[in-house]
């Protein structure tokens, strides 16, 4: 089964290519959703370590929504102004920020938590 899955990957990345190989818009709308899908990916994937480092074990933080970037949530927790209490998540944020400026600000989404609930998440 874990053959035939990155089978279908390998087929998948080489077909999406192809298919955008004469359109170079569609080739940027190709990857810009394969990158914001593992931006996705990694907001669920690492949620059980981020929300413990920020809020601490047994507390749902704001990490964790599906349809959610970590970009966004970054931009949510610098709005709500709690980065300062945690360093490595400020020094991610500041590195998004500095490849493209206010880049967590411009990514939030009203999916998940609103910067409202941060109070009542982060106690």
């Amino acid at each position: 089964m874990a053959l035939i899955n990155k089978l279908l990957a390998v087929w998948s990345v080489l077909r999406g290519c192809q298919l955008t190989k004469r359109n170079p818009q569609r080739r940027k709308t190709w990857l810009w959703r394969v990158l914001v899908s593992l931006d996705q990916l990694a907001n669920a994937l690492f949620a059980p370590l981020l929300n413990a480092a920020l809020v601490g074990r047994g507390v749902e933080g704001p990490f964790g929504h599906e349809d959610e970037t970590l970009s966004s949530v970054l931009g949510k927790l610098h709005y709500a102004g709690v980065l300062d209490k945690m360093p490595v998540i400020r020094a991610v944020y500041r590195t998004l920020n500095r490849i493209e400026n206010k880049h967590c600000e411009r990514s939030i989404e009203c999916v998940g938590w609103m910067i409202v609930d941060i109070e009542e998440r982060i106690k």
